[in-house]
């Protein structure tokens, strides 16, 4: 076996190594008993690898012996993922008593890995014979498999001063046509010249994917029940890392709650990742990653000055082969040697053309090397130059600032919090002006606040004004609105520095954009009252644009009130005052809404005409999200006339089309309606699949309005499956954040939804008093429609209880509010209602109340 090995011999039982071929005398004796009690068994919690362990198992199998690398990250689970495939019925099947741990981190180079080969075989050794030949007799002559682990093997490879000892000896037992061999090690490549089969891809082990790391934090803190969002925030900070699972599920497990742990986390990060008094690397990270650090300190310290950048930045290096230089101009060494250094040492590791560094390593490595003034300034002038190359005024590739974004927030945020150098601020109004990022850059605003001077007025106002913008197209209106509340009570200082016709301006924007957030909060009287306001302001000062954008909204709250022939009156004056002043786009939107008014009254084919109009002049000016907003109506003119193959089809254009232009809220609102496409086709498992896939989409971009919308649709849908306890739970904690945000009209919806599921559950004065207050509350806020539905509600409910004098009553109520907003479908409905109580009081109207039902 080891007939090629030099400067190996033996002296009175000690094992000797000379590179030189002189005898000297190792001290140090590793004995059985040491290797027994630093060999661990398999964890009991083993959470997801599933398919890796699946793939050891089948070539463990094979006829040939497998040579099994499992690579990676300190506190990845590779010595518990190797303990569990040694627990596969199978492979314990295949090899028996034959299968031989071996502890490598008590072997510090080849001769005493040999040593802790002969010791863990339990071999003798003969007068006269080595400890080669022994291990090599009995590797050759078994007659049966035999399956060698060989865990933390980064100890002799990179603790020896001779790494070509250890590459011979890994070889020359990979050789051996009777040994199996599984190798745990922190690197990103395998030891030796010969072939591994590297578990679970190019880059190692990988992290635990989310369900899988939640199931280990439950089963390891034997807790019974969490709160799945706060959860899954802690699981994310520590990038679903095991032993940081493991760590962090101890802790919950001795009565910390999470909110506790997640501000310890927020406090210390990686310093709370540890257990016990006596830390080792199974119960501490930072140990844990000092092994990987002191190992790479003594083997190539110059790799560590790329570290204090390189574990900044959340992102990691997106492109690096391209990008690297440009990071590190000033660098004599050639960087990517360094890096690859960093990878060999798991450091580091590559995912889709990135360099990454697991979270809880990141920040231990920060800690440990944290960036000083020279960095952040290096890195500042590498992220002022990106967004200058690819931002709005670039070559607006926001697919490549996507990749940066954590980075850039970071970056230009800390360099904000020094100093509010001008290209900073240039910086930070490049990548604000992208709406995709708005729930992660929206903070850059309140630091870019904090650095202006006393008399700096009017850039703070223009500030205050991004700032609502960002927070209103997030779904979060009431802070939107706190926001200008606050411009407006600055604006009353009479010693302000700006001149008094832009403090004019200044004052009629905000009730503008008052306005536009009373419309988000569907609060239309509000609304009206703000955006007439700004009107006689805009045309006082002569802003014929303002002024138009006013009649626009004017307009499209009497469509929202279901008042068609007053807001289609405003939105065509609106469309010629847009055309008169050459704005080319507000005259386009107000086609977008005159088609949409068409659509609400069931004019299919005249919508259809004015949407697909409205949807090539946006693509001609080059707007596409007004395009994107077209097919999603078009597809909801499909799902009336009941094509909902059809719809379905447009929908999915129109959600491609607004993840083209990065706009999240439009490709979650489409899945909300793909959900409720499903929901009319009765389909309520695929409903319920692709809502709670958009109320996470909404989540994601922070949009608690779209989130609580469709909590209370997933309500709706258990109260259609007669899941009446979970529907209540659903819609009553929707109605919470409705009552949060102070969106009247998402409050009154969910009375209205729990007051179906009272009458569902034959709950009838129960019932009754909800809708009657979800009616108060959709009349306060001049919701027609909602009331009307509320007055069938009520009908409907005294009818089931048999009490038919006020269920007439009610339909006729209904049945009038139906037909005084143009809603034909509902009055027909009452007006079958009605004749469906004369038939059960066997009386009959009068020829002139004789009513003739649609056919």
């Amino acid at each position: 076996m080891f007939s090629q090995a030099r400067g190996f011999s033996i002296y009175g039982g000690q094992y000797i190594y000379n590179a030189g071929g002189t005898q000297t005398v190792q001290n140090s004796t590793i004995t059985y008993e040491q290797i027994k009690l630093k060999t661990p068994t398999a964890p009991n919690v083993f959470t997801g690898r599933v398919e890796v362990i699946a793939e050891a198992v089948e070539k463990l199998l094979q006829n040939e012996p497998a040579h099994l690398a499992i690579l990676g990250a300190g506190g990845m689970g590779k010595t518990a993922l190797a303990l569990h495939i040694l627990r596969n019925e199978e492979v314990k099947d295949k090899f028996k008593d034959r299968i031989y741990f071996v502890p490598c981190e008590i072997s510090s180079d080849a001769p005493s890995l040999i040593q802790t080969l002969v010791q863990t075989l339990q071999l003798s050794i003969p007068a006269g014979k080595t400890g080669f030949e022994v291990v090599e007799s009995f590797l050759v002559s078994a007659q049966k498999p035999i399956l060698l682990v060989l865990d933390n093997f980064e100890t002799p490879w990179n603790g020896t001063d001779d790494q070509t000892a250890v590459e011979n000896l890994i070889d020359h037992l990979l050789d051996k046509r009777s040994v199996a061999v599984i190798l745990t090690m922190r690197a990103a490549s395998s030891p030796g010249t010969k072939n591994w089969i590297k578990l679970g891809g190019e880059s190692g082990i990988p992290p635990l994917k989310l369900d899988e790391a939640r199931q280990a934090f439950m089963l390891i803190s034997n807790s019974q029940e969490e709160e799945v969002e706060k959860l899954d925030w802690i699981l994310n900070e520590v990038d679903c890392m095991p032993l940081a699972i493991l760590l962090v599920a101890q802790l919950r497990r001795k009565q910390l709650g999470l909110d506790t742990l997640i501000k310890k986390w927020r406090d210390h990060k990686t310093a709370m990742l540890r257990n016990g008094r006596k830390e080792s690397r199974l119960t501490s990270v930072a140990i844990s990653i000092d092994l990987s650090l002191d190992m790479l300190e003594n083997q190539n310290p110059e790799c560590t000055s790329l570290l204090p950048i390189l574990s900044y930045l959340p992102n990691g290096l997106p492109a690096w082969q391209e990008e690297l230089d440009k990071l590190f101009p000033a660098y004599d060494t050639i960087v990517e040697i360094l890096v690859v250094q960093l990878l060999e040492f798991a450091l580091l590791y590559q995912e889709s053309r990135s360099l990454k560094i697991l979270s809880p390593i990141r920040e231990y490595v920060q800690h440990r090397y944290p960036a000083d003034k020279e960095h952040l300034n290096q890195m500042g002038k590498y992220y002022v130059k990106l967004l200058e190359e690819f931002g709005p005024c670039g070559k607006d590739d926001q697919d490549i600032i996507e990749l940066h974004i954590a980075n850039i927030v970071k970056v230009i945020g800390k360099q904000l919090h020094m100093t509010a150098d001008k290209i900073y601020l240039h910086a930070c109004d490049s990548v604000i002006a992208y709406s995709k990022f708005f729930p992660v850059t929206v903070s850059l605003i309140d630091i870019a606040l904090a650095q202006l001077g006393p008399e700096e007025h009017q850039k703070e106002i223009n500030l205050e004004f991004k700032k609502e913008y960002m927070l209103r197209q997030m779904g979060r209106g009431k802070q939107a609105r706190e926001n200008i509340e606050r411009v407006q009570v600055t604006l009353q200082n009479a010693s302000l520095n700006i001149p008094p016709d832009l403090m004019m301006k200044f004052s009629i924007e905000c009730l503008y954009r008052l306005g536009k957030n009373f419309w988000m909060e569907n609060n239309w009287h509000e609304a009206r009252k703000m955006f007439l306001q700004a009107r006689v302001g805009f045309e006082g000062i002569g802003n014929k644009l303002g002024a138009a954008q006013c009649l626009q909204s004017l307009g499209d709250i009497s469509r929202m009130e279901n008042k068609y022939s007053k807001a289609r009156e405003m939105l065509a004056e609106a469309k010629v005052a847009f055309e008169r002043i050459g704005n080319h786009l507000g005259a386009v939107q107000c086609l977008q809404s005159l088609g949409n008014i068409c659509r609400i009254e069931n004019k299919h084919h005249e919508a259809t005409k004015m949407l697909v109009e409205a949807k090539g002049e946006f693509e001609r000016i080059g707007e596409q999200l007004g395009a994107a907003q077209c097919l999603q109506y078009l597809s909801d003119i499909s799902r009336m006339e009941n094509k909902f193959p059809e719809a379905r089809k447009i929908l999915a254009e129109a959600k491609v089309a607004f993840e083209r232009i990065g706009n999240q809220l439009g490709a979650a609102q489409c899945l909300r309606i793909l959900g409720e496409i499903f929901w009319m086709e009765n389909k309520y498992p695929e409903a319920r699949e692709i809502v709670a896939e958009a109320k996470l989409a909404f989540e994601r971009i922070g949009n608690q309005l779209g989130a609580a919308q469709c909590l209370r649709s997933l309500g709706d849908i258990s109260r259609m499956e007669n899941k009446y306890l979970q529907a209540r739970e659903m819609v009553a904690e929707a109605k919470v954040v409705f009552e949060r945000l102070g969106n009247q009209l998402g409050v009154a919806r969910c009375l209205q939804s729990l007051g179906n599921i009272s009458q569902m559950e034959n709950k009838y004065p129960e019932a009754r008093e909800i809708v009657a207050e979800a009616k108060v509350a959709f009349e306060r806020i001049g919701n027609q429609l909602g009331a009307a539905y509320c007055l069938q509600s009520l009908g409907n409910i005294y009818q089931m209880g048999k009490r038919y004098a006020e269920a007439r009553d009610m339909f006729v109520q209904a049945q009038i509010a139906f037909e005084k907003i143009g809603n034909q479908l509902g009055a027909a409905q009452c007006l079958q209602s009605l004749n469906d109580i004369c038939r059960m009081e066997n009386t009959y109207p009068s020829p002139r109340e004789m009513v003739h039902l649609p056919q």
